[in-house]
Protein backbone atom coordinates (compact mmCIF):
# COMPACT_ATOMS: atom_id res chain seq x y z
CA UNK A 1 0.00 0.00 0.00
CA UNK A 2 1.21 3.54 -0.62
CA UNK A 3 -0.05 7.05 -0.15
CA UNK A 4 1.03 10.59 -0.85
CA UNK A 5 2.23 11.23 2.68
CA UNK A 6 4.02 13.43 3.18
CA UNK A 7 3.10 14.92 -0.14
CA UNK A 8 0.13 15.92 -2.09
CA UNK A 9 -3.13 16.57 -4.39
CA UNK A 10 -11.48 20.28 -5.96
CA UNK A 11 -14.40 23.07 -5.18
CA UNK A 12 -15.94 21.97 -8.39
CA UNK A 13 -18.36 22.46 -11.20
CA UNK A 14 -20.15 19.61 -13.03
CA UNK A 15 -21.17 19.99 -16.64
CA UNK A 16 -24.39 17.96 -16.76
CA UNK A 17 -25.61 17.56 -13.20
CA UNK A 18 -27.81 20.42 -11.99
CA UNK A 19 -26.07 21.80 -8.90
CA UNK A 20 -26.48 24.92 -6.81
CA UNK A 21 -23.98 27.72 -7.29
CA UNK A 22 -22.47 28.80 -4.04
CA UNK A 23 -19.70 31.21 -4.96
CA UNK A 24 -17.34 32.55 -7.60
CA UNK A 25 -13.96 34.27 -7.39
CA UNK A 26 -11.14 35.41 -9.62
CA UNK A 27 -8.46 33.05 -10.83
CA UNK A 28 -4.85 33.87 -10.08
CA UNK A 29 -1.54 33.11 -11.74
CA UNK A 30 -0.01 29.63 -11.91
CA UNK A 31 1.37 28.36 -8.60
CA UNK A 32 4.29 26.07 -8.06
CA UNK A 33 4.48 24.65 -4.56
CA UNK A 34 2.67 24.38 -1.23
CA UNK A 35 5.09 24.73 1.69
CA UNK A 36 4.18 25.07 5.34
CA UNK A 37 2.64 23.37 8.32
CA UNK A 38 -0.77 22.55 9.70
CA UNK A 39 -2.59 24.16 12.62
CA UNK A 40 -5.78 24.47 14.60
CA UNK A 41 -9.15 24.86 12.97
CA UNK A 42 -9.89 28.53 12.42
CA UNK A 43 -12.36 30.50 10.38
CA UNK A 44 -11.05 32.07 7.18
CA UNK A 45 -10.06 35.68 7.66
CA UNK A 46 -10.96 37.69 4.61
CA UNK A 47 -11.30 34.53 2.60
CA UNK A 48 -13.08 34.33 -0.71
CA UNK A 49 -14.83 31.28 -2.07
CA UNK A 50 -13.28 29.33 -4.90
CA UNK A 51 -14.58 29.08 -8.43
CA UNK A 52 -15.91 25.63 -9.23
CA UNK A 53 -15.80 24.80 -12.88
CA UNK A 54 -17.16 22.08 -15.08
CA UNK A 55 -15.11 19.20 -16.32
CA UNK A 56 -15.99 18.21 -19.84
CA UNK A 57 -17.42 14.80 -20.68
CA UNK A 58 -14.86 12.36 -22.06
CA UNK A 59 -15.85 13.26 -25.62
CA UNK A 60 -14.94 16.93 -25.14
CA UNK A 61 -11.42 18.20 -25.59
CA UNK A 62 -11.40 21.20 -23.26
CA UNK A 63 -12.89 22.56 -20.10
CA UNK A 64 -15.23 25.53 -20.56
CA UNK A 65 -13.42 28.85 -20.05
CA UNK A 66 -13.11 30.21 -16.53
CA UNK A 67 -15.44 33.00 -15.42
CA UNK A 68 -14.10 36.54 -15.72
CA UNK A 69 -11.83 37.91 -13.04
CA UNK A 70 -13.38 39.61 -10.06
CA UNK A 71 -15.00 38.64 -6.80
CA UNK A 72 -18.77 38.79 -7.15
CA UNK A 73 -20.86 38.44 -4.03
CA UNK A 74 -21.71 34.78 -3.44
CA UNK A 75 -25.30 34.09 -4.36
CA UNK A 76 -27.55 31.27 -5.51
CA UNK A 77 -28.13 30.83 -9.23
CA UNK A 78 -30.95 29.23 -11.11
CA UNK A 79 -30.19 25.74 -12.32
CA UNK A 80 -28.87 25.62 -15.89
CA UNK A 81 -30.45 23.66 -18.65
CA UNK A 82 -28.87 20.52 -20.10
CA UNK A 83 -25.40 21.24 -21.49
CA UNK A 84 -24.85 24.43 -19.48
CA UNK A 85 -22.29 24.67 -16.72
CA UNK A 86 -23.49 24.58 -13.12
CA UNK A 87 -21.32 25.05 -10.03
CA UNK A 88 -20.84 22.75 -7.10
CA UNK A 89 -21.13 24.08 -3.60
CA UNK A 90 -18.07 25.07 -1.68
CA UNK A 91 -17.95 24.68 2.05
CA UNK A 92 -16.03 25.40 5.44
CA UNK A 93 -16.54 26.00 9.19
CA UNK A 94 -17.84 29.29 10.59
CA UNK A 95 -15.84 31.44 12.97
CA UNK A 96 -16.88 29.47 16.06
CA UNK A 97 -15.75 26.16 14.59
CA UNK A 98 -13.59 23.83 16.63
CA UNK A 99 -12.83 20.17 16.30
CA UNK A 100 -16.35 19.45 17.51
CA UNK A 101 -19.48 19.45 15.35
CA UNK A 102 -20.16 22.85 13.79
CA UNK A 103 -23.31 23.73 11.84
CA UNK A 104 -23.09 25.89 8.76
CA UNK A 105 -25.18 29.05 8.74
CA UNK A 106 -27.49 29.01 5.68
CA UNK A 107 -27.77 32.03 3.44
CA UNK A 108 -31.17 33.59 4.21
CA UNK A 109 -31.47 34.56 0.55
CA UNK A 110 -31.39 30.93 -0.55
CA UNK A 111 -34.36 28.84 0.49
CA UNK A 112 -33.81 25.06 0.41
CA UNK A 113 -35.46 23.39 -2.55
CA UNK A 114 -38.35 21.01 -1.97
CA UNK A 115 -37.19 17.47 -1.30
CA UNK A 116 -33.90 18.44 0.38
CA UNK A 117 -33.19 16.87 3.74
CA UNK A 118 -33.35 19.40 6.65
CA UNK A 119 -29.60 19.05 7.26
CA UNK A 120 -26.62 16.89 6.34
CA UNK A 121 -23.47 15.83 8.13
CA UNK A 122 -19.99 15.21 6.75
CA UNK A 123 -17.54 13.06 8.67
CA UNK A 124 -13.94 14.29 8.38
CA UNK A 125 -11.75 11.31 9.27
CA UNK A 126 -8.17 12.56 9.66
CA UNK A 127 -4.99 11.70 11.58
CA UNK A 128 -5.19 14.44 14.21
CA UNK A 129 -2.68 12.53 16.33
CA UNK A 130 0.25 10.31 15.44
CA UNK A 131 3.03 10.82 12.86
CA UNK A 132 0.78 12.49 10.29
CA UNK A 133 -0.99 14.79 12.76
CA UNK A 134 0.37 17.98 11.13
CA UNK A 135 -0.98 16.94 7.74
CA UNK A 136 -4.31 15.95 9.29
CA UNK A 137 -4.63 19.30 11.09
CA UNK A 138 -3.79 21.23 7.91
CA UNK A 139 -6.35 19.28 5.91
CA UNK A 140 -8.96 19.98 8.57
CA UNK A 141 -8.10 23.68 8.35
CA UNK A 142 -8.72 23.51 4.60
CA UNK A 143 -11.99 21.63 5.08
CA UNK A 144 -13.00 24.38 7.50
CA UNK A 145 -12.38 26.93 4.75
CA UNK A 146 -14.56 24.96 2.34
CA UNK A 147 -17.31 24.66 4.95
CA UNK A 148 -17.23 28.40 5.67
CA UNK A 149 -17.36 29.18 1.95
CA UNK A 150 -20.64 27.30 1.51
CA UNK A 151 -23.60 29.64 1.20
CA UNK A 152 -27.23 28.84 0.66
CA UNK A 153 -29.05 25.53 0.62
CA UNK A 154 -29.44 23.19 3.54
CA UNK A 155 -27.15 23.50 6.58
CA UNK A 156 -24.23 21.09 6.57
CA UNK A 157 -22.34 20.03 9.69
CA UNK A 158 -18.69 18.98 9.67
CA UNK A 159 -17.88 16.16 12.11
CA UNK A 160 -14.09 15.92 12.62
CA UNK A 161 -12.85 12.58 13.97
CA UNK A 162 -9.29 11.52 14.79
CA UNK A 163 -8.16 8.26 13.17
CA UNK A 164 -4.69 8.29 14.70
CA UNK A 165 -3.50 7.11 11.29
CA UNK A 166 -4.33 3.45 12.02
CA UNK A 167 -6.99 1.08 10.66
CA UNK A 168 -8.33 0.52 14.17
CA UNK A 169 -8.53 4.24 14.85
CA UNK A 170 -10.15 4.85 11.47
CA UNK A 171 -12.82 2.21 12.15
CA UNK A 172 -13.63 3.73 15.54
CA UNK A 173 -13.71 7.24 14.06
CA UNK A 174 -16.07 6.14 11.28
CA UNK A 175 -18.36 4.36 13.74
CA UNK A 176 -18.48 7.47 15.95
CA UNK A 177 -19.30 9.74 13.01
CA UNK A 178 -21.97 7.41 11.68
CA UNK A 179 -23.55 7.22 15.13
CA UNK A 180 -23.64 11.03 15.09
CA UNK A 181 -25.57 10.91 11.80
CA UNK A 182 -22.88 11.37 9.12
CA UNK A 183 -24.31 10.98 5.62
CA UNK A 184 -20.97 11.03 3.77
CA UNK A 185 -17.40 10.37 4.89
CA UNK A 186 -14.38 12.39 3.77
CA UNK A 187 -11.17 10.51 4.54
CA UNK A 188 -9.31 8.70 5.83
CA UNK A 189 -5.90 9.77 4.60
CA UNK A 190 -4.09 6.44 4.24
CA UNK A 191 -5.03 3.58 1.96
CA UNK A 192 -4.39 1.12 4.77
CA UNK A 193 -7.17 2.74 6.81
CA UNK A 194 -9.83 2.59 4.11
CA UNK A 195 -10.86 -1.09 4.27
CA UNK A 196 -11.83 -0.71 7.94
CA UNK A 197 -13.81 2.44 7.19
CA UNK A 198 -15.41 0.93 4.08
CA UNK A 199 -16.76 -2.00 6.07
CA UNK A 200 -18.75 0.12 8.50
CA UNK A 201 -19.67 2.73 5.87
CA UNK A 202 -21.12 0.18 3.45
CA UNK A 203 -23.16 -1.36 6.22
CA UNK A 204 -24.73 2.09 6.73
CA UNK A 205 -24.97 2.82 2.96
CA UNK A 206 -22.76 5.89 3.39
CA UNK A 207 -20.25 6.76 0.63
CA UNK A 208 -16.58 7.38 1.37
CA UNK A 209 -14.36 10.01 -0.29
CA UNK A 210 -10.92 8.65 0.57
CA UNK A 211 -7.95 11.01 0.46
CA UNK A 212 -5.47 8.33 -0.59
CA UNK A 213 -3.72 8.00 -3.95
CA UNK A 214 -3.91 4.20 -3.81
CA UNK A 215 -6.29 2.88 -6.47
CA UNK A 216 -6.37 -0.49 -4.71
CA UNK A 217 -8.41 1.13 -1.92
CA UNK A 218 -11.25 2.04 -4.31
CA UNK A 219 -14.40 -0.03 -4.61
CA UNK A 220 -18.20 0.15 -4.53
CA UNK A 221 -19.19 3.27 -2.62
CA UNK A 222 -15.52 4.07 -1.84
CA UNK A 223 -13.90 6.74 -4.02
CA UNK A 224 -10.25 7.78 -3.96
CA UNK A 225 -9.49 11.44 -4.70
CA UNK A 226 -5.69 11.46 -4.63
CA UNK A 227 -3.52 11.76 -7.72
CA UNK A 228 -3.15 8.19 -8.99
CA UNK A 229 0.32 7.25 -10.32
CA UNK A 230 -1.35 5.56 -13.28
CA UNK A 231 -2.89 8.87 -14.39
CA UNK A 232 0.37 10.73 -13.98
CA UNK A 233 2.46 8.23 -15.92
CA UNK A 234 -0.05 7.91 -18.74
CA UNK A 235 -0.23 11.69 -19.15
CA UNK A 236 3.57 12.02 -19.11
CA UNK A 237 4.13 9.35 -21.74
CA UNK A 238 1.39 10.80 -23.93
CA UNK A 239 3.02 14.23 -23.70
CA UNK A 240 6.43 12.80 -24.61
CA UNK A 241 4.95 10.91 -27.54
CA UNK A 242 3.44 14.17 -28.78
CA UNK A 243 6.94 15.65 -28.80
CA UNK A 244 8.24 12.79 -30.92
CA UNK A 245 9.50 10.32 -28.31
CA UNK A 246 9.27 6.67 -29.31
CA UNK A 247 11.98 4.97 -27.22
CA UNK A 248 11.60 5.11 -23.45
CA UNK A 249 13.55 4.20 -20.32
CA UNK A 250 12.66 4.44 -16.65
CA UNK A 251 14.51 4.64 -13.34
CA UNK A 252 12.19 3.56 -10.54
CA UNK A 253 12.35 2.43 -6.89
CA UNK A 254 12.08 -1.28 -6.24
CA UNK A 255 8.99 -1.02 -4.02
CA UNK A 256 5.20 -1.15 -4.27
CA UNK A 257 5.01 2.34 -5.75
CA UNK A 258 7.72 1.51 -8.25
CA UNK A 259 5.94 -1.63 -9.40
CA UNK A 260 2.73 0.32 -9.95
CA UNK A 261 4.64 2.94 -11.93
CA UNK A 262 6.41 0.27 -13.99
CA UNK A 263 3.13 -1.43 -14.90
CA UNK A 264 1.62 1.93 -15.89
CA UNK A 265 4.79 2.90 -17.78
CA UNK A 266 4.88 -0.28 -19.87
CA UNK A 267 1.15 -0.05 -20.61
CA UNK A 268 1.36 3.62 -21.62
CA UNK A 269 4.38 3.09 -23.88
CA UNK A 270 2.69 0.12 -25.57
CA UNK A 271 -0.50 2.12 -26.06
CA UNK A 272 1.55 4.93 -27.63
CA UNK A 273 3.18 2.48 -30.04
CA UNK A 274 6.57 3.06 -28.44
CA UNK A 275 9.40 0.85 -27.23
CA UNK A 276 10.68 0.25 -23.69
CA UNK A 277 14.46 0.30 -24.00
CA UNK A 278 15.27 -0.15 -20.31
CA UNK A 279 13.73 -0.21 -16.84
CA UNK A 280 16.26 0.23 -14.05
CA UNK A 281 15.16 -0.48 -10.46
CA UNK A 282 16.98 0.72 -7.37
CA UNK A 283 16.83 0.24 -3.61
CA UNK A 284 16.52 3.89 -2.68
CA UNK A 285 20.14 4.24 -1.50
CA UNK A 286 22.97 6.23 -3.09
CA UNK A 287 24.79 3.23 -4.53
CA UNK A 288 21.85 1.56 -6.27
CA UNK A 289 20.36 4.83 -7.51
CA UNK A 290 23.69 5.89 -8.93
CA UNK A 291 24.17 2.54 -10.66
CA UNK A 292 20.67 2.63 -12.15
CA UNK A 293 21.08 6.09 -13.66
CA UNK A 294 24.57 5.23 -14.89
CA UNK A 295 23.25 2.19 -16.80
CA UNK A 296 20.58 4.32 -18.45
CA UNK A 297 23.21 6.93 -19.34
CA UNK A 298 25.19 4.22 -21.09
CA UNK A 299 22.26 3.62 -23.44
CA UNK A 300 21.10 7.22 -23.73
CA UNK A 301 21.70 7.41 -27.49
CA UNK A 302 18.96 4.79 -27.94
CA UNK A 303 16.53 6.63 -25.67
CA UNK A 304 14.22 9.53 -26.51
CA UNK A 305 12.63 10.00 -23.09
CA UNK A 306 13.58 9.01 -19.53
CA UNK A 307 11.03 8.62 -16.74
CA UNK A 308 12.46 9.18 -13.25
CA UNK A 309 10.02 8.01 -10.59
CA UNK A 310 10.12 8.11 -6.81
CA UNK A 311 9.20 10.10 -3.75
CA UNK A 312 10.91 12.39 -1.28
CA UNK A 313 14.65 12.01 -0.80
CA UNK A 314 14.90 9.10 -3.23
CA UNK A 315 13.48 11.15 -6.08
CA UNK A 316 15.72 14.14 -5.33
CA UNK A 317 18.75 11.86 -5.23
CA UNK A 318 17.85 10.13 -8.51
CA UNK A 319 17.31 13.52 -10.16
CA UNK A 320 20.73 14.72 -9.02
CA UNK A 321 22.43 11.81 -10.77
CA UNK A 322 20.77 12.58 -14.12
CA UNK A 323 23.06 15.54 -14.99
CA UNK A 324 25.96 13.91 -13.11
CA UNK A 325 25.98 11.17 -15.74
CA UNK A 326 25.66 13.73 -18.55
CA UNK A 327 21.98 13.30 -19.29
CA UNK A 328 20.83 16.79 -20.25
CA UNK A 329 17.14 17.38 -19.52
CA UNK A 330 17.14 20.09 -22.18
CA UNK A 331 18.26 17.66 -24.87
CA UNK A 332 16.54 14.47 -23.77
CA UNK A 333 12.96 14.40 -22.51
CA UNK A 334 13.21 13.77 -18.78
CA UNK A 335 9.87 13.03 -17.15
CA UNK A 336 9.18 13.00 -13.41
CA UNK A 337 6.59 10.78 -11.73
CA UNK A 338 5.97 11.21 -8.02
CA UNK A 339 3.16 11.21 -5.50
CA UNK A 340 4.95 14.08 -3.72
CA UNK A 341 4.48 16.42 -6.68
CA UNK A 342 3.83 19.27 -4.22
CA UNK A 343 7.24 18.91 -2.53
CA UNK A 344 8.80 22.44 -2.56
CA UNK A 345 12.24 20.89 -3.01
CA UNK A 346 11.39 19.81 -6.54
CA UNK A 347 11.13 23.39 -7.75
CA UNK A 348 14.49 24.20 -6.19
CA UNK A 349 16.32 21.17 -7.59
CA UNK A 350 18.58 22.56 -10.31
CA UNK A 351 19.13 19.06 -11.71
CA UNK A 352 15.46 19.01 -12.72
CA UNK A 353 15.52 22.25 -14.71
CA UNK A 354 14.21 21.37 -18.15
CA UNK A 355 12.44 18.21 -16.96
CA UNK A 356 8.67 17.78 -17.14
CA UNK A 357 6.03 16.68 -14.63
CA UNK A 358 2.32 15.97 -15.06
CA UNK A 359 0.70 17.22 -11.87
CA UNK A 360 -2.30 19.26 -10.66
CA UNK A 361 -0.25 22.41 -10.09
CA UNK A 362 -3.01 24.54 -11.54
CA UNK A 363 -3.37 28.29 -11.94
CA UNK A 364 -5.54 28.30 -8.80
CA UNK A 365 -2.89 27.12 -6.40
CA UNK A 366 -1.56 30.62 -5.66
CA UNK A 367 -5.04 31.67 -4.63
CA UNK A 368 -5.49 28.66 -2.35
CA UNK A 369 -2.15 29.30 -0.66
CA UNK A 370 -2.99 32.96 -0.14
CA UNK A 371 -6.43 32.20 1.26
CA UNK A 372 -5.11 29.45 3.52
CA UNK A 373 -2.45 31.72 4.98
CA UNK A 374 -4.97 34.54 5.52
CA UNK A 375 -7.31 32.14 7.30
CA UNK A 376 -4.77 30.27 9.42
CA UNK A 377 -1.72 32.49 9.78
CA UNK A 378 0.62 29.89 8.30
CA UNK A 379 1.50 28.38 4.94
CA UNK A 380 -0.50 25.43 3.67
CA UNK A 381 0.77 21.92 4.38
CA UNK A 382 1.13 19.41 1.59
CA UNK A 383 -2.25 17.88 0.71
CA UNK A 384 -4.24 20.75 2.22
CA UNK A 385 -5.92 21.68 -1.05
CA UNK A 386 -7.14 18.10 -1.47
CA UNK A 387 -8.91 18.48 1.87
CA UNK A 388 -10.64 21.63 0.63
CA UNK A 389 -11.68 20.01 -2.63
CA UNK A 390 -12.99 16.87 -0.96
CA UNK A 391 -15.07 18.81 1.56
CA UNK A 392 -16.44 21.10 -1.17
CA UNK A 393 -17.41 18.10 -3.27
CA UNK A 394 -19.13 16.43 -0.31
CA UNK A 395 -21.14 19.56 0.51
CA UNK A 396 -22.21 20.07 -3.09
CA UNK A 397 -23.16 16.42 -3.52
CA UNK A 398 -25.27 16.42 -0.36
CA UNK A 399 -27.11 19.55 -1.38
CA UNK A 400 -27.72 18.38 -4.92
CA UNK A 401 -28.81 14.85 -4.01
CA UNK A 402 -31.16 15.99 -1.25
CA UNK A 403 -32.81 12.84 0.03
CA UNK A 404 -31.72 10.91 -3.08
CA UNK A 405 -28.68 8.75 -3.80
CA UNK A 406 -25.26 10.41 -3.74
CA UNK A 407 -23.50 8.07 -6.19
CA UNK A 408 -25.05 9.56 -9.39
CA UNK A 409 -23.94 13.03 -8.29
CA UNK A 410 -20.43 11.96 -7.29
CA UNK A 411 -19.89 10.07 -10.54
CA UNK A 412 -21.34 12.77 -12.76
CA UNK A 413 -19.89 12.16 -16.23
CA UNK A 414 -19.06 15.84 -16.63
CA UNK A 415 -16.57 15.69 -13.77
CA UNK A 416 -15.39 18.57 -11.59
CA UNK A 417 -12.64 21.15 -11.25
CA UNK A 418 -11.14 22.40 -8.03
CA UNK A 419 -7.92 23.83 -6.66
CA UNK A 420 -6.18 20.60 -7.66
CA UNK A 421 -7.56 20.71 -11.17
CA UNK A 422 -9.99 18.75 -13.27
CA UNK A 423 -11.07 15.26 -12.23
CA UNK A 424 -13.82 12.71 -12.66
CA UNK A 425 -14.84 9.99 -10.19
CA UNK A 426 -15.42 6.62 -11.83
CA UNK A 427 -18.08 4.12 -10.80
CA UNK A 428 -15.33 1.71 -9.69
CA UNK A 429 -14.14 4.29 -7.15
CA UNK A 430 -11.00 5.43 -8.98
CA UNK A 431 -10.54 8.84 -10.56
CA UNK A 432 -9.16 10.34 -13.75
CA UNK A 433 -7.63 13.80 -14.02
CA UNK A 434 -6.89 16.26 -16.80
CA UNK A 435 -3.32 16.99 -15.74
CA UNK A 436 -1.33 19.95 -17.02
CA UNK A 437 2.30 19.27 -17.87
CA UNK A 438 4.80 21.64 -16.27
CA UNK A 439 8.47 22.19 -16.99
CA UNK A 440 10.85 22.81 -14.11
CA UNK A 441 12.61 26.13 -14.61
CA UNK A 442 14.50 28.71 -12.65
CA UNK A 443 11.83 30.72 -10.88
CA UNK A 444 9.43 27.79 -10.60
CA UNK A 445 7.56 25.28 -12.76
CA UNK A 446 5.78 26.65 -15.81
CA UNK A 447 2.69 25.11 -17.41
CA UNK A 448 3.63 24.13 -20.97
CA UNK A 449 0.69 21.93 -21.90
CA UNK A 450 -2.73 22.20 -20.25
CA UNK A 451 -5.77 20.25 -21.45
CA UNK A 452 -7.91 22.72 -19.53
CA UNK A 453 -6.57 25.55 -21.70
CA UNK A 454 -4.91 27.53 -18.91
CA UNK A 455 -1.27 27.48 -20.05
CA UNK A 456 0.77 30.42 -18.85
Amino acid sequence: MFDSVPGPRCALRPLRTVLAVIATIALSACATNVPGAGGQVQAPAGSRPATLQAVPPAARAQVPPAPPAGNPTPSPMTAPTQGQTASLATGAMPASATTTDAAAVPDPAAEPRPGLAPQAKIAALLPLSGPNAAIGAAMLDAMAMAHADAKGGIPVDLLPRDTGGTPEGARAAAASALEAGATIIVGPLLGAEIPAVAEVARAASVPVLGLTNNAAAAGPGVYVLGLLPQNQVQRSIGFAQGKGARRFAAVIPNDVYGRIVEDAFRAAVAAAGGQVVAVERHGGDVATISASVKRVAGAIERIDALLVAGNGDGLILAASFVPYFDIDAREKLVLVATTTWDDPRLAREVALYGAYIAAPLTARRDDFQRRYKEANGRDAQLLSSLGYDAAALAIAALREAGDGALAPVLTNSGGFEGYDGVFRLQTDGTNTRLLPVLQFQRGGPKIVDDPAGASN
